[in-house]
């Protein structure tokens, strides 16, 4: 059973946990956590880093200018991963 099932809670409120647990000082729970979560974006290599070059150029703090930079095809879901993986460096 996945958690999501579990808890009967929706994709986006894990991704919004495990993203804010990630920028805690968690030390190598955070790394092993960044990779999951790396894992877990649906989206391309090359789309993810022209996601961070858009962090780099409107920064990373307000997702709504990023939504709409890129029309509204990249899902919240995926740009708070893009974030803790952007800002985990």
């Amino acid at each position: 059973m996945l958690v999501l099932e579990f808890y009967n809670v929706k994709r986006g409120t894990i991704i919004t946990h495990l993203c804010n647990y990630a920028k805690t000082d968690a030390g190598s729970e955070a790394t092993m956590l960044i990779d999951s979560l790396r894992a877990e974006s649906q989206l391309s290599p090359d789309i993810l880093e022209t996601v961070f070059a858009a962090f780099n150029e409107d920064g990373s703090e307000l997702l709504g200018p990023i939504f709409a930079r890129f029309h509204g095809k990249i899902p919240y879901d995926e740009l708070h991963l893009a974030r803790a993986l952007f800002e985990a460096g």
